[in-house]
């Protein structure tokens, strides 16, 4: 559903520049512009399917912003609209091509504020730098109007200024909203003598799947943190599942193992590992719950013992073998 959903966003991106730039048909006249939000736990693909899509076979100017990085305005920090330096430095330092550009704002729920009630509106003295004072200058870019761009992260105020029409650039925002859930199964009414009984996620789960209705109950979001105002910019809420095992298993083979066969291969060693320590370090990531960045980091560690001991004698073939539970390399 997801790709389906983000390679439809990207054809209607490119077609409405097309009618924009080479048909000449008014904006007023066209949709507006989509941006969505990409909710999914750790290790799904959220990031490296906005960089396959957009950078690597569209390629266009795409932007992938770790957004913890930023706060509000005058203090210390990168500032908002150092979000468009970042892609107009993809672009070439071209106006033109960046306004066509992707901005992906990765790590979006790190946004979200803490339990501190003492907003702008008057309430109180305490300001959220990192966190409302972020949302509230993320509104006028995302919507779309023109922002006077830094060419310098550090010195935003006495740098060069690039006029940029935001008004085509296609936002999208990635996060895992941990915690989420638990705030969305709390509004369940629990009424009755099983009330107790009834299936809760616990607070340790990481790879939580989300439906429908709880990522676009607007309350559900704004409990965890994000103004609405902010979480209105995006006009499509997408949840991603976890990987399963088949899917981790094709990553596997098809990037983590090649890139070890490489490795020892230009050591002179030839690396066999066997078909049961595949499934055996799918099997763990699956309950590391970390997806598919979990794989390298467990192949790695049964890896390592081998290593260290063949880079330096001459060993010809390094085996992966399944002993029981456990997984034991063989030098030869």
């Amino acid at each position: 559903e997801a790709r389906r959903a983000i390679t439809l966003l990207a054809y209607r991106h490119v077609r409405r520049l097309k009618r924009i730039h080479l048909d000449g048909i008014p904006r007023d006249q066209l949709p507006p512009k989509a941006n969505y939000l990409m909710i999914g736990p750790t290790g799904c693909g959220k990031t490296f399917l906005v960089e396959l899509l957009f950078r690597k076979i569209l390629q266009l100017p795409t932007a992938v912003v770790d957004v913890t990085q930023l706060s509000e305005t005058g203090y210390v920090g990168k500032d908002t609209c150092t979000i468009l330096t970042t892609l107009l430095e993809h672009a070439g330092n071209d106006p033109v091509a960046a306004s066509a550009g992707i901005i992906c704002l990765d790590e979006f729920d790190k946004l979200a504020t803490t339990q501190n009630q003492a907003r702008f509106d008057g309430q109180g003295t305490t300001k959220d730098v990192s966190g409302f004072g972020v949302q509230r200058e993320l509104l006028r870019i995302i919507e779309g109007s023109e922002i006077m761009v830094p060419m310098d992260y550090n010195n935003t105020r006495y740098s060069e200024f690039i006029p940029l029409h935001t008004g085509d650039i296609t936002f999208l925002a990635c996060g895992t909203f941990s915690g989420l859930k638990g705030i969305s199964s709390a509004n369940v009414p629990r009424i009755g003598f099983n009330s107790a009984e009834l299936p809760s996620v616990s607070a340790n789960t990481i790879a939580v799947n989300y439906d429908e209705n709880e990522i676009n109950d607007i309350e559900h979001l704004q409990r965890y943190g994000f103004i609405p105002e902010l979480i209105g910019r995006f006009t499509r809420i997408l949840p991603l599942r976890a990987l399963d095992r088949e899917t981790l298993k094709a990553i596997l083979l098809e990037s983590v193992v090649k890139k070890f066969y490489r490795e020892f291969k230009e050591e002179g060693i030839k690396l066999q590992i066997e078909k049961q320590v595949i499934d055996a370090v799918v099997e763990q990531s699956f309950k590391r719950q970390t997806g598919a960045r979990g794989l390298a980091s467990i192949l790695t560690k049964h890896l390592e013992e081998a290593a260290f001991q063949a880079f330096c004698n001459a060993v010809k073939t390094v085996t992966l073998r399944l002993k029981g539970k456990e997984v034991v390399a063989e030098l030869q």
